[in-house]
C-alpha cells in the first residue's frame, strides 16, 4: 500500500508532539495551509505554555518555530517581528542576548 505524503507527515508528527493541535499543524503546513497551520500553531503554544514538564518545553518551542515559520510565509512582518522580539532578553548592554542562536537568521532577516 502506497502512503501520501500527508500520511506520512502524520505519522511522523504522531512520534514528535503529543498535543493534538500540535500534530494538527504540522499535518496542515506539511499541506501547504499556512492560515490553518498558524491558528494550530498558535493554540498548541497556548496549551503547551500552561505545562511545566520537559517535553511540553520542546513541543512548545515546536509550536513557536512553527508559528514564526507561518508568519513568514503569510508575509506577516508586524507580527513576526514582535514574535522574533520575544526571543531576545534585555541584557545590561541594551542590545539583549540570545536565548538560543538557532534564533539568529530570523532576527537578521528583520534588522
Amino acid at each position: 500500500r502506497q502512503l501520501a505524503d500527508e500520511d506520512v507527515v502524520r505519522g511522523l508528527a504522531a512520534e514528535v508532539a503529543g498535543v493534538t493541535e500540535l500534530r494538527d499543524a504540522l499535518s496542515a503546513e506539511a499541506r501547504g495551509d499556512s492560515l490553518e497551520a498558524l491558528r494550530l500553531f498558535q493554540r498548541a503554544s497556548g496549551s503547551l505554555g500552561e505545562s511545566g514538564s520537559a517535553s511540553a518545553s520542546e513541543e512548545l518551542e515546536l509550536a513557536q518555530r512553527g508559528r514564526r515559520a507561518c508568519l513568514l510565509r503569510l508575509g506577516r512582518w508586524g507580527e513576526l517581528r514582535a514574535a522574533t522580539e520575544a526571543l531576545v532578553q534585555p541584557g545590561g548592554d541594551g542590545l539583549g542576548t540570545w536565548r538560543e542562536s538557532a534564533h539568529e537568521p530570523w532576527v537578521r532577516m528583520l534588522l
